[in-house]
């Protein structure tokens, strides 16, 4: 009669079989790449940070991420917190990528700005990387060898390959990106939506990472000089404004000026389509203009 087999012994074998069996699956969830790096970069060539930032966040917290990507991803946020104006945020990030990977590099070519940035988080590390002083040890005495056996010479083994990395997924680099501030040059053409008015303007300005300055000029019989001052802001593909404006016409030195709202999507490079609504009110006592104008213009813009 067989000897008749313990309960436990079922459990473990159920145990074995569950374990060998995860292990495949392991293995193959830990070669699915990274699908967030890729997106993230083009958002990022197209100066769309903030959309930019929402997908590296989803990059970081992918669980499957390797060495490699580990050091990409890191290196792609510190580009983008710095691009929106976070610098230790940035710099944090710089230095998780070089903690991974001393050598690493940035994968776009970037403005001064960004390279100060990225070289101190080198030098913060740099301390770390340095290798420390080992205590000298005493040579070991050789092992006495028979004097009738000859020693066997052993050839030492073929150096290893060199590494060769893999090709960057961003093959193409920009030559450059936003920078924090620069010229602003455009012309417009703008409707009256209350007088039935229509004509065209021209102007150039400076612009910070947050603002700009410009000189407007609307020539015409009634030609008026002026100047606009705005705060901007990224929402997705667009870079929305909002300020004031305040023109002079010098038909007869009448004043006026009022509140703008605008919106702006790049085009090509620097070049960029812009929409701007503006609510004018003139002086009193102006006969040949009505007192509030509501203002609607489209052209392009240039910020080199």
């Amino acid at each position: 009669m067989p000897t008749p087999r313990p309960p436990g012994a079922y459990a473990v074998w159920l145990l074995i079989a569950l374990v060998g069996l995860s292990v495949p699956c392991r293995a193959f969830a830990a070669d699915s790449p990274n699908p967030y790096l890729e997106p993230a970069a083009r958002l990022y060539r197209s100066l769309e940070f903030q959309a930019a930032l929402r997908t590296i966040e989803k990059a970081l917290a992918w669980p499957t991420n390797s060495q490699a990507e580990e050091v990409k991803v890191a290196l792609l946020e510190g580009l983008i917190t710095a691009q929106l104006g976070d610098s230790d945020r940035a710099i944090g990030a710089f230095e998780r990528a070089l903690a991974l990977d001393p050598a690493a590099q940035l994968p776009f070519k970037v403005s001064p700005k960004l390279s100060k940035l990225f070289e101190k988080a080198r030098l913060a590390l740099a301390p770390t990387h340095q290798a420390a002083p080992t205590a000298a040890t005493p040579p070991a005495k050789p092992a006495p060898v028979p004097e009738s056996r000859p020693q066997a010479v052993v050839a030492a083994p073929p150096p290893a390959p060199p590494l060769v990395q893999a090709p960057e997924a961003n093959v193409v680099a920009r030559s450059s990106v936003a920078s924090s501030g620069g010229l602003l040059l455009g012309a417009a053409g703008y409707v009256n939506t209350l007088g039935l008015a229509w004509g065209s303007e021209a102007f150039a300005g400076y612009r910070g990472q947050h603002w700009q300055l410009s000189a407007r000029c609307r020539p015409g019989t009634r030609t008026g000089v002026g100047a606009l001052v705005a705060f901007e802001g990224t929402a997705g593909p667009l870079q929305l404004s909002a300020g004031l404006r305040g023109d002079l016409y010098l038909g007869g030195m009448i004043p006026g000026g009022g509140l703008v709202l605008g919106a702006r999507k790049s085009v090509v490079g620097p070049l960029g389509v812009v929409v701007l609504g503006s609510v004018e009110a003139f002086a009193a006592n102006a006969a040949a203009y009505r007192p509030l104008a509501v203002v609607v213009s489209a052209g392009l813009d240039f910020r080199p």
